[in-house]
């Protein structure tokens, strides 16, 4: 599938940050292009990756590599998460979202990242004070390891749920509420609201693959938060009646992509918890499941209301096409399981 998302992530990253004149030596980085060599290095792994069957393992193996040279270890690995959720973003298919994962996933199972920067490497540590990292040590955030924590990419994931993400200006501050989903996505990089639903439909359909390849090569990057954030996404598309345009095509992807899990593990998402009454975990039901609940529906009937709601959003008159087809695709995979 062809896409200039490399050029349109230079171009995002150049506007929002060129890189200061005191740092421009450090980081052999032409100062008409305002990235890093490491930034320009990452954006050309991920656009392979949108657009070419290559390993990603290999991949992983060579962003690892790079990063470990790095001067700014933090700056680094804020600029490939930030870079990395752009991709998953991007319109790209399943495939590439599933490359994608197979990434991150084999970047979790690297050996330790070291400083093979040449010198010592600055980096905050526990409470946020700053702590030397000499040559030849591992490096660590917080006391989360590279690479196998990934750090703060989970914290990405829940703040583009939460409605704002650490990337300024990615992601609009002034909802005071934080809605989830594409109405709290600032327009500079999307042009249009549909442009917007589109890139929340990716980035919902990407956790889904991270999910099942997780699944499948297990390993320290849970699947429970990312879970959490699906049961979110269909919670709002399928559960209530004012989420359909924004989140009922995300919440079809989660269901194509994982329908057989979601229908076989009970306690996919945490969706067991909580029913009535108190309990640990957060209450993900929207107001069409919760009055069910009340007439004494059960969890285990919530597949079959969610297969009713996605029959009923493919009669709708006011859904638009993508979500048509996703609705009516979604209803038939579902009832292969039940």
């Amino acid at each position: 599938m062809a896409t200039d998302w490399g050029a349109r992530e230079r171009l995002w990253n150049q506007n929002r940050n060129p890189i200061p004149a005191e740092k421009h030596q450090r980081s052999q980085a032409p100062l008409s292009c305002g990235l890093s060599d490491f930034q320009n290095y990452v954006i050309d792994v991920l656009e392979k990756l949108l657009l070419q069957d290559v390993d990603p393992t290999h991949q992983a193996k060579a962003i690892a590599t790079q990063f470990c040279r790095q001067q700014e270890p933090e700056d680094a690995w804020n600029d490939f998460l930030n870079s990395f959720v752009s991709a998953a973003m991007e319109p790209s298919g399943e495939e590439p979202l599933r490359r994608l994962a197979l990434l991150l996933v084999a970047l979790a199972k690297r050996p330790d990242a070291r400083n093979l920067s040449g010198g010592v490497v600055t980096v905050d540590g526990i409470l946020g004070r700053p702590r030397k990292i000499p040559s030849g040590e591992i490096i660590d955030f917080g006391g989360v390891r590279l690479f196998s924590g990934l750090p703060n990419f989970a914290l990405q994931m829940r703040e583009v749920w939460n409605g704002k993400w650490s990337d300024p200006g990615f992601f609009s501050a002034v909802f005071a509420d934080f809605s989830s989903g594409p109405r709290a996505m600032a327009h500079s990089r999307w042009d249009s609201p549909q442009a917007a639903r589109l890139a929340w439909t990716n980035i919902n359909a990407f956790l889904a693959q991270l999910s099942r390849v997780q699944r499948d090569s297990p390993g320290e990057l849970s699947a429970r938060w990312i879970e959490d954030l699906g049961l979110w996404t269909i919670t709002n598309g399928l559960e209530d009646a004012n989420g359909i345009e924004d989140h009922a095509r995300a919440g079809g992807r989660w269901l194509l992509i994982l329908g057989d899990i979601i229908y076989s593990e009970a306690t996919w998402g945490g969706r067991e918890r909580r029913t009535k009454g108190p309990g640990p975990g957060p209450l993900r039901e929207g107001p069409l499941w919760h009055a069910e609940v009340s007439r004494g529906a059960s969890q285990s009937e919530r597949w079959n209301f969610w297969k009713q709601r996605l029959g009923e959003i493919a009669q709708a008159d006011i859904v638009d096409r993508g979500t048509w087809d996703m609705a009516v695709e979604a209803a038939r995979h579902m009832a292969r399981f039940g």
